[in-house]
């Protein structure tokens, strides 16, 4: 297991990363140095979660369901705009939102009925190692909060990551998307669960 962090994709943009992103609308604050990667010993298989792939993971277009308070009357104050341009002149997604359960390597990922031992996430066993950090935030032009944040636990019997996605439109929705990532000592087994 290794991590790094905490650097924020810097405005020059950092062209290291700049160019292996391919969003065309960056969120305010990109923690391109913050990673977790927990693979095997000799690094042939494993899984990490990072800021570079999380961002091209978020869809292109715009999201249509969710708009700010305020749209309506933005709207009708710009009818001659909307006109131009039509009613979706943004072309980007701009709750953030993504498509990303971690990058894997040398993983087959198989489709299962096995669930998360519950039973042994709440056991209350010394806490090894836990750490969290941030892949990106946006404060949506005022209008609320998109963050993306890794969290990790390591106790004696089992290792446990959470991957979140929070979205905060003020006086409009908020929406969690958990992936979680447990890996059991005993079974010797990585299961992933995702939830929206």
């Amino acid at each position: 297991m290794s991590k790094g962090y905490v650097n924020v994709l810097r405005d020059p943009p950092d062209y290291r990363y700049d160019a292996r992103i391919e969003l065309k609308h960056l969120p305010d604050m990109v923690f391109v140095q913050n990673r977790l990667v927990i693979s095997s010993p000799d690094d042939k298989f494993g899984v990490e979660f990072n800021a570079v792939d999380a961002l091209n993971s978020i869809g292109a277009e715009p999201s249509d369901d969710i708009k700010v308070a305020s749209a309506g009357a933005w709207q009708n104050a710009r009818t001659e705009s909307l006109q131009t341009y039509g009613p979706n002149a943004v072309k980007y997604d701009w709750t953030f939102g993504p498509n990303y359960t971690g990058t894997t390597f040398g993983i087959t990922v198989e489709p299962t009925t096995d669930s998360l031992n519950m039973a042994l996430l709440t056991q209350r066993d010394p806490v090894l190692f836990f750490d969290e950090f941030h892949l990106y935030c946006d404060e949506l032009d005022d209008n609320g909060c998109a963050e993306m944040e890794v969290k990790i636990r390591v106790v004696e019997s089992y290792l446990f990551v959470l991957l979140r996605y929070y979205l905060r439109v003020d006086h409009v929705a908020v929406k969690l998307q958990d992936v979680r990532l447990m890996f059991e000592v005993s079974m010797f087994s990585l299961l992933r669960k995702q939830l929206c």
